[in-house]
């Protein structure tokens, strides 16, 4: 399989499948699969490419390893076939969205309630390469006639219930989201989602509810692991060994090189079962191409290779994958082929302005090739999406860039207070230490610079001079290498 050349998923370049049969017919945009961030330190990415590809492995969690396939996809596609439903046997990650509820005689908490349930349904049937849904007009029927969990699960014929309650608090008022195990009746994840806005007119943002959900359903996925774990080994199929892939690669305090063996060995034996499993391919694409590799693989270059023949089978088979453009945007980035990025971006923009990751890759891209005011006119929408120590990294060297040192200083402060010492270290996100020296700098306070290269000679002590820091950082490391910057830092006491 060939690796395109084009910075969209344009028809020409498009690599053939390995049987030499046409192209099946695309099943709409997606988004679903990438999860695994901010959770303490879940060791491999198979998470959503901003925190895949070029993210911080402390912001890894849940929330990525679901996220990447969400659009507007036939409620039944498949995991393994893009345009044909699941068997009708099979109930794995099979959900229903239950009413949710709120304090009587409070209009102001139904109204959230019924805003939120229907939000709560749309999200949730838009993981349709993970998860099935039960149409709400089924729900409706079934929660109709009393009974218990086990019985409206049963009705439904899911494995899970999602409930969600309207909570009045002291700051205003509160989703409260529970996920219910239909076989044991117990509820085994929750989330909380708190409302925006002024206090006479609160909203719930669907992004915050969106993140709830991903967090949900992979905690879903984990316990159709464990409800695997008597099956015989032999006995697993394709929708087995991805769920389990997710799971050993998003396991917190593990040793990542026998995490990485282990979730790479489950999707081998996925994909020898089924070749064009879309599910097996994106977890592919991330386990391969993500940048916390580096912390512990010399030389990436062979998992860089299965990852993006995976990316580019994924895109043939739905060309139109919004999540799959999305990694092949940062994995352009990542090879210096920014114009590149700017086309993919247009394109995933056009079809959803929010995105955050696809902002972020943005962001990055018109940094490096210069346009700095677009960047920067990016940046807002960029931090209301995803606010973190990534984006804050990004923002900060947009903003020394644009001759804001107050704003550069303190969105770099703000994402060094949450970066580990390991990757305060690293040659790709530790940069934002020499942005916040630079700003201090160029500001006229020469104590707080100095203060701040101390901390960053700390950490990286072999590079002390400008020749040792380009020897240090790598070339997608968001640093505003101009001559104003270098002499911020050689004012700061950066030797030549």
């Amino acid at each position: 399989m060939t690796r395109t050349d084009a910075g969209t998923s344009g028809e020409a370049s498009r690599p053939s499948p390995s049987d030499g049969s046409p192209a099946p017919p695309a099943s709409g945009t997606a988004r679903l699969l990438g999860a695994l961030a901010r959770a303490k330190r879940p060791i491999i990415a198979i998470a959503a490419v901003g925190t895949v590809l070029g993210g911080l492995a402390g912001y890894w969690s849940s929330y990525r390893t679901v996220q990447a396939v969400m659009a507007p996809t036939p409620p039944a596609a498949s995991s393994t076939a893009a345009a044909s439903p699941l068997p009708d046997s099979d109930r794995r990650m099979t959900f229903a969205v239950l009413p949710f509820t709120a304090s009587s005689g409070d209009a102001e908490a139904t109204r959230l309630a019924l805003q939120a349930r229907e939000s709560a349904q749309m999200l949730q049937e838009q993981f349709t390469v993970l998860a099935r849904v039960a149409p709400r007009a089924l729900v409706e029927q079934a929660v109709a006639t009393p009974g218990s969990i086990r019985q409206i699960g049963q009705r439904l014929d899911v494995h899970f219930l999602l409930r969600g309650t309207i909570t009045h608090t002291a700051a205003g008022y509160g989703l409260v989201l529970t996920l219910l195990d239909v076989a044991t009746e117990n509820p085994f994840a929750m989330r909380s989602v708190a409302t925006e806005g002024p206090p006479g007119a609160p909203q719930l943002s669907k992004r915050a509810v969106e993140r709830a959900l991903i967090g949900l359903t992979h905690a879903a996925v984990k316990q159709e692991v464990a409800r695997a774990q008597s099956k015989p080994d032999a006995k697993l199929d394709v929708r087995d060994l991805a769920f389990r892939a997710m799971v050993d690669s998003s396991a917190e305090n593990a040793d990542r090189p026998v995490a990485y063996a282990k979730a790479k060995r489950s999707l081998d034996r996925a994909l020898a079962l089924a070749p064009d499993d879309l599910l097996a391919l994106t977890l592919t694409a991330h386990l391969n191409l993500c940048e916390c590799l580096r912390a512990w693989v010399k030389d990436t270059r062979e998992m860089e290779r299965i990852g993006e023949a995976a990316l580019e089978k994924a895109l043939w088979i739905q060309p139109d994958s919004l999540h799959m453009l999305e990694v092949r945007a940062w994995l352009l980035f990542r090879r210096g082929r920014h114009e590149d990025v700017l086309l993919v971006t247009d394109e995933v923009l056009a079809r959803d302005p929010e995105r955050a990751d696809t902002l972020r890759v943005r962001v990055k891209a018109l940094f490096k090739l210069g346009l700095i005011e677009q960047a920067a006119a990016l940046v807002p929408a960029m931090l209301k999406a995803a606010d973190h120590a990534g984006t804050q990294t990004d923002a900060a060297a947009v903003f020394f860039a644009k001759g804001d040192d107050a704003a550069a200083a303190l969105l770099a402060r703000k994402s060094l207070v949450h970066l580990p010492r390991d990757e305060r270290a690293d040659p790709v996100y530790g940069v934002v230490a020499l942005v916040l020296v630079a700003a201090e700098s160029r500001a006229g306070r020469l104590d707080r610079a100095r203060a701040a290269l101390n901390d960053f000679n700390d950490v990286v002590p072999q590079a002390r001079t400008v020749a040792a820091i380009k020897a240090w950082r790598l070339p997608h490391a968001m640093l505003p290498e101009t001559p104003a910057f270098w002499e911020a830092l050689r004012q700061a006491g950066v030797g030549a």
